[in-house]
């Protein structure tokens, strides 16, 4: 059906007037989402692992995970909040740090949606007395809230990304006040860090990758919805938008690691739909090309179609 024959090329100047156009009118369509429960926003599975612990902290924080979990999901992180909940997995592998006047715990911290946000923090420090329930403040700064609200708007920004064009720039600006608190606080042992992931993310050389996870999704949404035609149109302009990243124009800036690394962890939760997406579309020859340009992992699965 296809020709396994590949062009380099570079992107005519009308997609990327397309392009641009269709970044700047991403925004949340609730049609193309199922409403979720009013009351919560963040689907919530909470672990602690206390088994370093001494028997009697262990007996102290038996309730602390169900603490976590009800400080995650009873809590109102976005406003106006009528979307599918956001998938939320957090993990703590703890130790005892304690001094004689207070308990204090050391922490590994594992934050993820279950696909492709993971953060891994191995350096948390935190006290915690169990007479005292867990509280959102937004003035005073809490050890254990502190890390609890961080990694909460760390996913929900990267979530939120995904369903408007940077959309997930309200929540990491909530995040960056977590920071600037946490580094003037007597736990401040992990916060510079947190602080450099946060330039990471919101980076302006990060800006054109974080503008296409609005449009690959929008693909996804229409393509759930059995919108075809719509859903391939939006998944070439999120292609044609990675292949600006990792092939630049003269004169830009070359993509660095992070951003090839980051484009490859996108391609190996995403290259299965892709095909999906193409698999059937007449004109779908020159997609697949250009997958095998820029997703070179998968060449051979790509392939696979181009000579059937």
């Amino acid at each position: 059906m296809f020709s396994a024959e590949i062009k380099k090329r570079r992107l005519p100047a009308v997609r990327w007037i397309e392009v641009v156009a269709v970044i700047s009118s991403i925004v949340i369509l609730p049609g193309l989402m199922s409403p979720g429960a009013e009351a919560e926003q963040m689907d919530v599975k909470v672990e602690l692992f206390t088994e370093l612990l001494p028997s009697e902290k262990q007996q102290k924080l038996e309730n602390l995970g169900q603490e976590i979990e009800e400080y995650f999901r009873d809590h109102e992180w976005i406003e106006d909040f009528s979307e599918p909940l956001i998938p939320f997995c957090f993990r703590m592998y703890l130790t005892d740090e304690s001094v004689s006047f207070e308990d204090r715990y050391g922490a590994r911290i594992h934050a993820s949606n279950n696909i492709d946000l993971q953060y891994l923090d191995k350096n948390c420090h935190f006290a915690y007395q169990p007479d005292k329930s867990l509280e959102h403040d937004a003035i005073f700064y809490n050890s254990l809230t502190g890390l609890l609200d961080y990694y909460a708007y760390l996913i929900i920004g990267g979530e939120m990304d995904k369903r408007s064009t940077l959309g997930g720039n309200p929540y990491f600006k909530q995040a960056r006040e977590v920071v600037q608190k946490a580094l003037f606080s007597e736990y401040y042992t992990g916060w510079n860090r947190r602080s450099e992931e946060l330039d990471a993310i919101l980076a302006d050389e990060n800006v054109s990758f974080r503008k296409m996870l609005a449009v690959y999704f929008r693909a996804l949404a229409y393509w759930k919805n059995e919108m075809v035609e719509d859903a391939r149109r939006y998944c070439r302009y999120a292609l044609d938008m990675i292949d600006g990243i990792l092939r630049p124009k003269e004169g830009d800036e070359e993509p660095s690691r992070e951003q090839k690394e980051q484009i490859a962890r996108f391609f190996t939760q995403h290259y299965r739909e892709m095909a999906d997406i193409f698999v059937e579309d007449p004109g779908g020859q020159e997609a697949f090309e250009l997958l095998m340009d820029i997703d070179p992992p998968h060449r051979e699965f790509y392939k696979k179609y181009l000579d059937k």
